[in-house]
């Protein structure tokens, strides 16, 4: 759910980044004063200045999931097998005496 979310900000972001400077050039090709222009630029960029103080911080974000990630780690490695492969690999080397090198212990 977390890669769904970080999904829409990107596609928000891409979409939303063209727009101050199409609204810009609207206005430049209809002979708007260039000062109310460049007034509407910073009007976005002001605004997503004060959404950025808004947010909080990226350490205390990556504790919040961090649980989460280690969970579908888990999981995806048990339905995967991957744990099986690495434990019955581990298995044969005992059972040979080699300590996975190929060298004998």
């Amino acid at each position: 759910q977390e890669t769904e979310m970080m999904g829409l900000i990107s596609f928000f972001g891409q979409i939303l980044g063209w727009l101050p400077a199409l609204l810009f050039t609207i206005m430049n090709e209809n002979g708007v004063d260039m000062r109310w222009s460049m007034s509407l630029v910073s009007y976005f960029l002001a605004t997503s200045c004060c959404l950025t103080f808004m947010c909080g911080s990226y350490e205390d974000a990556v504790q919040l999931v961090a649980h989460t990630s280690d969970e579908y780690l888990k999981q995806y490695s048990r339905n995967s097998g991957v744990d099986n492969f690495f434990d019955e690999e581990q298995i044969k080397d005992e059972n040979d005496g080699t300590d996975g090198s190929g060298t004998n212990t």
